[in-house]
């Protein structure tokens, strides 16, 4: 992974757990857990892993843990590349300035 998406923000639940923290350790990102008492923070959490569950882990059928490192890793790598679908289609209201 390159500097640039070498970070993946997760939640505090215990769901997950040390595994899945080591997993995409082990794919090159540094897992940084939200502030406690920050609920607002999760959403981003929440959002990768149900990203990730729905784009990646649902239609795929795993080999082996290097099979899914491998595939975590390089979908990390295309969301960070990818522009959000929702940035390129921003349009600024007469009058009012971008910020």
């Amino acid at each position: 992974m390159n500097a640039a998406s070498a970070v993946c923000v997760c939640d505090r639940d215990t769901k997950l757990g040390a595994r899945f923290t080591r997993l995409l350790a082990s794919s090159g990102a540094r897992v940084v857990g939200i502030a406690p008492g920050t609920p607002d923070m999760n959403a981003f959490g929440e959002r990768f892993a149900g990203t990730l569950r729905r784009e990646l882990l649902d239609p795929v059928l795993l080999l082996t843990e290097d099979h899914l490192r491998r595939l975590v890793a390089e979908f990390v790598c295309f969301h960070i590349a990818s522009p959000s679908l929702g940035a390129v289609a921003i349009e600024v209201p007469n009058g009012l300035a971008v910020q």
